[in-house]
Formats: structure tokens, sequence, C-alpha cells
């Protein structure tokens, strides 16, 4: 993770050079999406993950107020992946 972070001001100057129409980016260099969005580059970002997951964290992102919602769906989650 690391060696991401530390692309990112090299990152920002390649974007800043190329402009490109539109930048595929992946989930672990969110630094990337932010820097491409303010620069007006419409970005796509690229997730591999379950479908368990990417519900669970979407849920947490609607209701990040509501922490018991939350744990609850993520138990209810990882029992029926345990099973």
């Amino acid at each position: 993770m690391q060696a991401f972070d530390k692309a990112s001001s090299s990152f920002s100057n390649i974007l800043t050079t190329l402009k490109p129409d539109l930048l595929i980016c992946d989930f672990f260099q969110p630094w990337a999406l932010a820097l491409a969005l303010s620069l007006n580059i419409p970005t796509l970002q690229f997730v591999i993950s379950g479908n368990e997951a990417n519900s669970v964290a979407v849920h947490a992102l609607k209701n990040s107020g509501n922490q018991s919602d939350h744990d609850s769906l993520l138990f209810k989650i990882l029992q029926n992946i345990f099973r």
C-alpha cells in the first residue's frame, strides 16, 4: 500500500500533462479517484470483490450514522458465509 501512496504525486503530474478523457482506476488507489475528479476527468473505479462485501460497504456508507443497523447486517452476512 505504501507504494500506491507514494505514486500519487507522480500520478498527479501524469494526469495534468496527459489530460485523459477517462480514467479507470483501482479501488486501492482512492487518491487517483479524488485527483481525477478534481481535474474534471470522468472516472470509473475498478472493484473486484464479492457482492456481499459490496453490499455491506454500500449499506455502511448509506447508513453511517446507525452503527447497530450495520453491525446486524454484517453479522447476518457472516453467518450465511460461514454456515
